[in-house]
């Protein structure tokens, strides 16, 4: 039996998965960075896409289907890839051999909280209740911004620390 894999999805694995790994290490190469900086390059671009933009493609009145689906495969997928790229990381721009593991239990169960278990409940009221589903519509949507902004306030400190300058230009 063979399995069909949709054209977005292949697209996507190869862009996720391939391209823009090597672009991103090859730009930490080029660009002169701290080893720091570069391993955080790479741990960037390992990151899953997140539950947020699942809400942004909602709100764009996009695909939210695939959106979910390349949510789901990207976290399972970063189980695997993240202690074998972040490794080869800070082994090749640290220098030092480091054996990185992540909590796969714990990044399951995340997984399973933060994107399988609202989705699962979405759909459920949706199948069942599909009254409650549309009268409700336009609240979730107001809560997935306000929460948004309550994430992007909870963590200010960090982004505005992240943006000034070290005392050393990048490109002086």
């Amino acid at each position: 039996m063979r399995l069909k894999i949709p054209k977005s999805l292949r697209y996507w694995l190869d862009q996720s998965a391939v391209i823009t790994p090597i672009i991103s290490f090859a730009l930490a190469k080029i660009i002169p960075l701290e080893p720091e900086y570069a391993v955080g390059v790479m741990l960037l671009v390992l990151c899953p896409g997140s539950t947020a933009s699942n809400l942004f493609t909602y709100f764009a009145k996009g695909g939210v289907a695939l959106s979910v689906t390349l949510t789901a495969i990207a976290s399972i997928i970063t189980v695997f890839s993240i202690p074998i790229i972040l490794s080869f990381s800070l082994i090749h721009f640290m220098g030092v051999g480091s054996v990185f593991q992540l909590p796969v239990l714990k990044t399951v169960l995340t997984l399973v909280l933060l994107t399988i278990l609202p989705i699962s409940v979405g759909m459920l009221i949706k199948r069942f209740a599909p009254r409650v589903e549309d009268n409700s519509r336009r609240y979730v949507s107001r809560f997935g911004v306000i929460f948004l902004a309550f994430l992007s306030y909870v963590q200010r400190d960090i982004i505005v620390e992240a943006f000034l300058p070290r005392g050393r230009c990048l490109y002086c």
